[in-house]
């Protein structure tokens, strides 16, 4: 059997379910964390149950994010602990959905970056702001799908956006704005190979590139740069699974990773990264045997 630990049972979740159910021939449950419970039966064993049945899982594929994240890494984190054999585990999901964490894995790893600042307060934010230059981008430390990422034109204007996120004593990130084309490029990457990339390119807004905020997109040509470089920012994270998010520099013509998500679209606009997915669930679980 293998269990799906997810946020919320979107279409990716439950194609991925069918496609394993009937690929793989067997018995796949896709639950939020809190559709299970761990018991402790003593000190070296734990039960996992849902409804009050053991689960036996062979695989736990990692799906949590967003309002599921600390209740998804607490699950995945003592299963892989105790045994169980995890896809998509608590580390690498805990570094990918922090946006710090993210920018210094990659710098850790030499990999090419956007220069990103944990700010708490306005003193500090000034501060680097004028070492960046404006305009620049905040970010929270926690997200996705492009909520709360606001570019940000001046001194004025970084004041308003940071004066409730600084007196309740919250921090965010301040990241360098990048002189791009209006696009960036998303690289689908699958047991840490490259398989698929596209451009993204800027919403109604004219800065946010995410798709959910009504971007549109194009099939980017995957050469050995580009997925050289994905695929080395994947092996950083750990991340068997990943969109690799990276920019075009216009002024060094660098390529630059944005950061990397653990729990990408696996479907629209390339419905084949399922099957690739699948296909490396069949490997793992062979090696397994």
């Amino acid at each position: 059997m293998i269990l799906i630990l997810c946020r919320e049972k979107t279409f990716d979740v439950l194609t991925l379910d069918k496609e394993l159910t009937s690929t793989l021939n067997v018995d796949v449950l896709s639950l939020m964390p809190n559709e299970l419970s761990l018991e402790f039966m003593d000190q070296k064993k734990i039960s996992l149950r849902h409804r009050g049945d053991l689960l036996e899982p062979e695989l736990i594929i990692g799906w949590t994010s967003l309002h599921q994240k600390d209740n998804g890494n607490t699950l995945l984190s003592i299963l892989r602990k105790n045994g169980y054999k995890v896809l998509n585990n608590d580390e690498n999901l805990g570094l990918a959905q922090n946006k710090i964490l993210n920018s210094s894995i990659l710098r850790a790893y030499g990999i090419p970056n956007i220069r990103t600042f944990l700010v708490g307060n306005l003193t500090d934010a000034v501060r680097i702001a004028s070492e960046l230059s404006y305009p620049l981008v905040l970010k929270p430390l926690i997200g996705a799908k492009g909520e709360g990422i606001r570019k940000i034109s001046s001194k004025e204007q970084l004041i308003d956006e940071t004066e409730v996120i600084f007196s309740n004593n919250e921090m965010i990130c301040m990241q360098e704005c990048i002189n791009k084309p209006e696009r960036d490029i998303r690289v689908r990457v699958i047991g840490y190979k490259a398989e698929f990339a596209f451009y993204r390119f800027v919403g109604p807004d004219g800065f946010i590139t995410n798709l959910s905020k009504g971007s549109h997109w194009e099939e980017a040509h995957l050469d050995e740069t580009l997925r050289s470089l994905a695929e080395k920012a994947a092996i950083a994270f750990n991340a068997p699974i990943a969109g690799v998010d990276i920019v075009e520099d216009i002024d060094t013509g660098e390529l630059k990773v944005i950061e990397v998500n653990a729990t990408p679209a696996i479907t629209w606009p390339y419905e084949k990264t399922v099957k690739t997915l699948v296909s490396y669930v069949e490997t793992l679980l062979k090696e397994e045997n």
